[in-house]
Formats: C-alpha cells, structure tokens, sequence
C-alpha cells in the first residue's frame, strides 16, 4: 500500500525520484511470463545506463507461479545467472496448483513444474541464492517427479504441503538422502 502512495510521488522531480526508487523497486514479485518478460529489458537497460540506479537497489525477488502455465521459471533463472543485480539478497519461490472447485480435490497433475514440455536440451540453471523455494497443491506424475522437482533448484528452505503422487508409485525413498 506505502508502495502505491510512493508511486506517483517519485514522479513529481528527480530529487523524489531519487529518494523514493530504493523504496519502490527493493522488492520485486513476479508473477508470469508476461511479467519476467517485462522486467528483463527494464534491468538490462538500467545497467547499461550510468545515470540509472534501478538495478542496485532490487534486494529480494519473489516468484509466484501458478499452475497449469507454461514455464517460464527458467527465463528469470537463466537471466540472474548474468549477475546485472549486484545486491540481490533474497529470491523465492512459490508454486502452487489451482485446486478445482468442482469436486473440491482435484488438483493441477504435473512432471516438472518448471520444465514441463521444454526441450531437454536447456542448460541446467545457474546456482542462485534461491533461499525459499515452495510447493502447494500439486499432484505429481511419479514420487520421481516430485524429488526432481525439488532437486531441480537448490535452496536452503523447502515447504511441501497438500502434494500428491500415485500410490502405486514404488519409488519411494528408503531412507533421507544426505
């Protein structure tokens, strides 16, 4: 809400501007494709020009991705990696089905929540701060699947809940792996 007030006020001279932008773009949440899509050329520009303090000030990225979308995780991943925001502290990541009114349990069936129909071929993504990295609501092809899901990015905090995998799924671990 401070955010929608500061807005309009960094407008009003290149002093505010100044004064309010670390305010404004410390936190950044992205939301989709649509989202990264638009973020990515506003950083590139920041960084390619000296008068432009944008970049430095972004600490902390939040990624929300709702299922079923096409990926787009690894766009923002793979854009990180060329290391253009020097202070970034904090990213997160949070995905989560959309649970079915109809029938109230039917949840979002999925491989890979970030790689799902992408070529194999994609590079594996750089190792970033990822420091929150949640899954909700997601019902898993194979146990397999999920374990891949959440090797697939490294992090230092993982929070699973109401995720599902057939029962008949044997691959279950015997154990916690190291």
């Amino acid at each position: 809400e401070s955010r929608l007030k500061l807005g309009p006020a960094s407008l009003t001279s290149r002093y505010w501007s100044e004064k309010i932008r670390p305010y404004l773009f410390k936190e950044v949440s992205l939301n989709s494709r649509e989202d990264v899509t638009t973020f990515m050329p506003l950083v590139q520009l920041a960084a390619s020009s000296p008068s432009s303090s944008l970049a430095v000030h972004i600490t902390e990225i939040v990624l929300e991705h709702r299922l079923p979308t096409p990926p787009w995780i690894y766009l923002i991943l793979n854009f990180l990696s060329q290391g253009l925001l020097p202070n970034l502290q904090h990213l997160s990541l949070r995905s989560s089905g959309n649970v079915s009114s109809v029938g109230g349990s039917k949840m979002v069936e999925v491989r890979s929540p970030y790689y799902e129909d992408l070529p194999r071929s994609l590079p594996v993504p750089p190792n970033l701060p990822l420091e929150e990295h949640t899954l909700e609501s997601l019902n898993f092809r194979s146990f397999k699947n999920l374990f891949g899901a959440i090797e697939s990015l490294r992090s230092s905090h993982i929070l699973c809940t109401g995720l599902t995998w057939p029962e008949s799924d044997t691959a279950l671990p015997l154990g916690i792996p190291p």
